[in-house]
């Protein structure tokens, strides 16, 4: 019963299909009288090679030589539902499918429809997939891929081939590992506008999975075009997210814009990025790197990387350590013929904070050269580095220091050695109670060069230690001090005043020029113009105080031999009071009062220029070294450093006079050239 009621169901679908065709038999009067059309319809063929319900082929339809229709059709590894084929020599060879079924020993694909074209429209081959699926089953592996639609065309406007997939999901299991991919709209196109191959995806996602570590990839667009212009291969994201995480570690990556390009211009590679972030994270700490721009080359020329970072932003912690770093434009070259590395940096901020210890740096531009990180370096210096307003800071447990400058130059390598010039320098250091401030228009220091080895100039410079007993101060307008094998020691002076001042005395020394030699052949020489010296020994526990009424006032009478407590004609000199002035005869050399704290009424007394001597009251070579120079010496009077005098004296005058002059002159010059 069952088998003829689909027998009676077939044969009534025949008919309806032939009835369809009918008005085909009216429309082909109108041709030519010598075209002839012949329809074969065969209904439950029990073919054993192809058993089928309806077959039915028509020739020369509507001017179409073949049309074939199969329900359902089997060929070779190939199962259709439902399959119409059309033949001519004129639009080529059509082949729709509906259900279709293809398997293989390892694989296995489905479609609800497949529609193949060759030759049409002039086109090899057209291939139209629709809810297309298929598997493929190897010894160590599996893919799974399907998709909405999957339409291929060969030879298309010129391209070799292009492929679209919508809603595609692909999927490959491997033995340890796993890879999940998908996208909205997958487009690839072979051989276009003499490109290798171009592959667009829209919302594009993949993941792998390994047996220790995971990855996740996604962007709104994703481009790659492959030999496009010469270069190797074009790849650009736009909306990208990476992240990747192994067994103690994190890391996180996106951008709204990659763009990556392999083999330009002779390039290993070069890859710009839009607001691009970064972050990692282990056991041992983390990082976060973020940019608005960025800029990498491999290998361009000769060097091996180049880097462009605009507004930068790094931060990282390690165990007790944290360090932040921000760069409006940061620019470097490593491996560059005989430099190694050239950094520039505009407006760079750094700061370290440890357990014990912080640090912060800045400056508005900074130029370096060279790398001191290794010790097998190949370049001609090992570290050079010039920076514009420069500040950086440093504080710990009992040590602070600040140091500041207009323009700083600093000069590190083993061979020739260290030099640095400073301009409008500021320094200052406190470390447990111990004070030292260091500041001049121009400082320039050296150590170990060639031939010169120790050098010190300043100009226009101060210098300050103390260690809250006992201080040394020193300025000047110029200071030259050079310690070398030819010359040993070398010191020129102008316009110097140095102060030494301790519990129980005070020395200053004031010089318009000075200039000194030590030298093993030629021995000491020092040749000092308008020099001026004070020595004060006394404590100023009690000041001078003022003369009260009925004092009488000391003066100078210029006898030698009177007796003490007398006046010229004998009589001792008298306060209102009655008690006795004391007075001395005065000496040729310059004197100074000094008050005896020890008397229960103040005195006034005369005492002569004392002579330095090396006892624990006098200024020694420990107390001397160190004043504004580098260098300590074995004389009091020499190496003692450079100062400008006090203000409101005659050297203050003539300081300023030429520094006057300088500015005018400069202002002049600048006027010209302009």
């Amino acid at each position: 019963m069952k088998n003829n009621s689909l027998k009676i169901f077939w044969s009534l679908l025949g008919i309806w299909t032939f009835l369809l065709m009918t008005p085909t038999f009216v429309a082909a009067e109108d041709h030519d009288s010598n075209m002839s059309m012949s329809i074969d319809i065969n209904l439950l063929s029990e073919s054993p090679e192809n058993a089928e319900i309806l077959d039915v082929e028509v020739s020369d339809l509507l001017g179409i030589d073949n049309v074939d229709v199969k329900i359902p059709n089997s060929e070779a590894n190939t199962d259709e539902l439902a399959s119409v084929s059309i033949t001519d020599e004129e639009i080529g060879y059509i082949d729709a499918d509906v259900l279709t079924t293809t398997e293989t020993s390892e694989s296995n694909e489905q479609a609800v429809a497949d529609i193949a074209a060759e030759e049409l429209l002039g086109k090899d081959e057209v291939d139209v997939e629709v809810l297309k699926h298929k598997e493929n089953d190897w010894k160590d592996s599996h893919s799974n891929e399907s998709s909405v639609a999957d339409i291929a065309v060969e030879e298309l406007i010129g391209t070799d081939e292009v492929n679209v997939e919508v809603l595609k999901h692909k999927e490959n299991d491997w033995k340890d590992s796993h890879s999940n991919e998908s996208s909205v709209v997958d487009i690839a196109v072979e051989e276009l506008l003499g490109t290798d191959k171009v592959d667009a995806e829209v919302l594009k996602h993949k993941e792998n999975d390994w047996k220790d570590s995971h990855s996740n990839e996604s962007s709104v667009v994703n481009i790659v075009a492959e030999d496009l212009l010469g270069t190797d291969g074009v790849d650009a994201e736009v909306l990208k997210h990476k992240e990747n995480d192994w067994k103690d570690s994190h890391s996180n990556e996106s951008s709204v814009a990659d763009i990556a390009v392999e083999e330009l211009l002779g390039t290993d590679e070069v890859n710009v990025e839009i607001l691009a972030q970064k972050k990692d994270a282990s056991m041992n700490g983390s990082s976060n790197n973020e940019s608005v721009a960025q800029a990498t080359i491999d290998n361009l020329i000769t060097t091996d990387q180049i880097e462009l970072n605009v507004l930068k932003s790094d931060e990282s912690m390690h165990d007790q350590s944290q360090m932040e770093e921000q760069q409006a434009v940061h620019f470097e070259i490593n491996d560059l013929p005989l430099l190694e590395t050239l950094h520039v940096g505009v407006l760079e901020n750094k700061s370290i904070e440890e357990s014990t210890l912080l640090q912060d740096a800045s400056a508005l531009v900074t130029v370096g050269l060279g790398d001191d990180s290794s010790s097998t370096t190949s370049s001609l210096l090992d570290e050079v580095e010039i920076n514009v307003l420069q500040n950086s800071q440093s504080s710990s447990n009992n040590f602070e220091a600040e140091k500041s400058a207009v323009v700083g130059l600093e000069l590190a390598d083993t061979n020739l050695g260290d030099f640095s010039t400073y301009v409008l320098l500021s320094e200052s250091t406190v470390d447990n109670g111990d004070m030292m401030n260091n500041s001049g228009l121009v400082e320039v220091n050296s150590d170990d060069l060639a031939i010169l080895e120790d050098v010190h100039l300043g100009v226009v410079d101060k210098h300050e230690e103390g260690d809250g007993q006992n201080s040394l101060f020193s300025e000047g307008f110029i200071q030259l001090d050079i310690l070398s094998d030819f010359t040993d020691e070398i010191e020129v002076d102008i316009l110097t005043n140095d102060e030494l001042t301790t519990n129980s005395e005070a020395y200053q020394n004031e010089k318009t020029i000075s200039i000194g030699l030590i030298n093993d052949l030629a021995g000491e020489t020092n040749i000092d113009i308008l020099p001026t010296e004070s020595y004060v020994t006394a404590a100023f526990d009690n000041p001078i105080l003022p003369l009260e009424d009925g004092e009488e006032v000391v003066e100078d009478n210029g006898l030698d031999g009177a007796e003490e407590g007398n006046n010229e004609e004998g009589t001792p000199v008298t306060n209102g009071d009655g008690s006795i002035i004391e007075t001395q005869n005065p000496s040729t050399d310059e004197e100074i009062i000094v008050v005896d704290s020890e008397s229960s009424e103040s005195k006034d007394t005369m005492i002569e220029k004392p002579t330095l001597t090396e006892s624990d009251e006098s200024v020694t070579e420990e107390d001397m070294s160190g004043i504004g120079a580098n260098f300590n010496n074995s004389d009091g009077n020499f190496f003692t450093g450079s100062s400008l005098p006090q203000t409101g004296g005659f050297f203050t005058g003539v300081m300023l006079l030429i520094i006057a002059l300088s500015l005018l002159g400069s202002g002049w010059t600048i006027r010209k050239l302009a």
